[in-house]
């Protein structure tokens, strides 16, 4: 048999080193970028809505999510095409959504079929073709509705477009070009397995035809174990690699594609710019202070609304008697329903509003002082060490996306439990939510920003080069170099 034990040998090893590559570098990139796109996409899709040109997919909650699938792209029907293209945009926003906080990344487990998945997904919007004249329908119309605010006379929200376009193209041509590395990373580690599996129970003096070593290979795959399924085109690539008069010239592309760029010098990395990296992610919660306030506010507003809708006899009856025997007025109690859009599942859940409405006022006031920089608050965090700001920085996180579920439950339960003719006085949130929802992602995204730039550092120091200058690293609150976890310790 033709193929080279010198060869497999070597496969291996380039294999193995494209392996670690990849899973320490390619792959954190690629959920920054993820991460990004759907802040960049969704901050192009709430504008819209703001602006009135898109309405909001009205079936968004309903919508059950189990695999990683690109929304369909075909002609639009002219009478309804701007409510098609709602929808499919809010399908598009759902599976960033679901990509980014319900899938794991996890290189060991991706496959190719799943990578496909990906690229299709990425490419369902062609940012970087991005145009009215696009071949691809869905892009084609979108580019059509952004265009009327980008020749709007709202200069601020024409910019916001297109520093938006700008970032999603960014974000997509690097996604992209991280899958193409995955993939080609995947497809070797198939060809590897069927080597080691297959090819080398064989015993074979010469080679074998082309279309017989297909046949065989294909018939003791089923037998082998193998999870994937089988694919003709890259046992195609091994017979090329290992019988081909020109096997040579197919191995140099193997190792060409299955070759770790090598690390330039950087300047040295000092412990500051982690922590700046965590200030950074802080205050982009901050900046959800303004819109919790706005929230409180209106639904202050909406709560009297509904508790000054008429009662009936027996109703103001048990009002009064619970008030008689415990001695104070009775706590405004409303049970609201949630929705898990994983499962689909309908979950109901009492809030205590007074209590609620406080927590949120103390909330509102502690991401204030995160972004005044006269504050108090603010002058801690300067002198918290990374630790404490990483553990803070996972509490508010925490803390805001539950807020945000909370928020969201009671805007619909107030539309949905005042009578008709007292509707037009309920005031809405979703601008604000959608607000909350965006800063939320921007820390999430420069929290993941700081987790790979930490795991950067873990790696450069394992291949014997330190990135502090000095060699230190940093102050004595800085997380150990004994590992790539994110650091944990007290709050502030």
């Amino acid at each position: 048999m033709e193929q080279s034990q010198d060869f497999l040998t070597t496969l291996q090893g380039a294999v193995q080193q494209k392996y670690a590559h990849t899973a320490n570098i390619t792959v954190p990139k690629l959920k920054e970028n993820f991460h990004s796109l759907e802040s960049n996409f969704r901050s192009l899709l709430s504008l819209c809505q703001r602006k009135g040109i898109l309405r909001e997919d009205p079936y968004k909650k309903e919508r059950q999510i189990s695999e990683v699938q690109a929304p369909r792209d075909e002609m639009f029907q002219e009478s309804y095409k701007e409510d098609e293209l709602a929808i499919r945009l809010s399908e598009f926003d759902s599976q960033l959504d679901f990509l980014n906080h319900y899938t794991s990344f996890a290189l060991e487990t991706m496959n190719l079929k799943e990578l496909k998945s990906l690229v299709s997904m990425v490419r369902f919007i062609r940012w970087t073709e991005f145009s009215t004249n696009s071949t691809k329908p869905t892009t084609r119309l979108l580019a059509e509705v952004l265009e009327k605010i980008r020749k709007g006379s709202d200069s601020m929200a024409a910019g916001a477009v297109n520093s938006s376009l700008n970032q999603c193209a960014k974000n997509a041509k690097e996604v992209t070009e991280a899958l193409k590395q995955i993939t080609n990373l995947k497809r070797e580690e198939y060809k590897l397995e069927i080597r080691e599996r297959i090819l080398s129970q064989w015993d074979m003096g010469t080679a074998m035809p082309h279309d017989l070593f297909i046949k065989e290979v294909k018939r003791a795959y089923t037998g082998a174990g193998f999870i994937q399924p089988f694919y003709g085109e890259l046992v195609e690539e091994i017979y090329q690699e290992d019988f081909d008069e020109s096997r040579e010239d197919f191995r140099k592309k193997v190792f060409s594609r299955l070759e770790v760029p090598q690390r330039q010098v950087a300047e040295p990395v000092k412990q500051d710019v982690l922590k700046e990296m965590l200030l950074d992610a802080l205050r982009a919660l901050g900046n959800a202070s303004r819109h919790l306030e706005i929230s409180v506010q209106k639904l202050k507003e909406n709560s009297a609304i509904l508790e000054n809708r008429p009662r009936s006899f027996m109703e103001r009856f048990r009002e009064w008697i619970i008030q008689l025997s415990s001695g104070k007025a009775k706590d405004i109690v409303y049970e609201v329903e949630f929705i898990d859009i994983t499962t689909s599942a309908h979950t109901t859940r009492q809030i205590q509003f007074s209590s609620f409405i406080a927590n949120l006022d103390r909330k509102a006031r502690l991401l204030t002082g995160i972004i005044n920089k006269q504050s108090s608050a603010y002058q801690k965090l300067r002198m918290a060490d990374e630790d404490q700001l990483y553990t803070l920085l996972e509490k508010n996180l925490s803390d805001l996306i539950e807020i945000h579920k909370n928020l969201d439950a009671l805007d619909t339960f107030f539309k949905s439990e005042v009578s008709r003719l007292n509707r037009d006085q309920i005031r809405g949130i979703k601008n604000e939510l959608s607000a909350i929802k965006n800063n939320i992602h921007q820390a999430s995204q420069r929290k993941h920003e700081y987790i790979a730039k930490r795991e950067e550092i873990e790696q450069l120091r394992k291949l014997g080069i330190s990135p502090v200058s000095g060699g230190s690293t940093g102050s004595p609150g800085a997380p150990s170099s004994s590992g790539t976890a994110p650091p944990t310790g007290p709050p502030v």
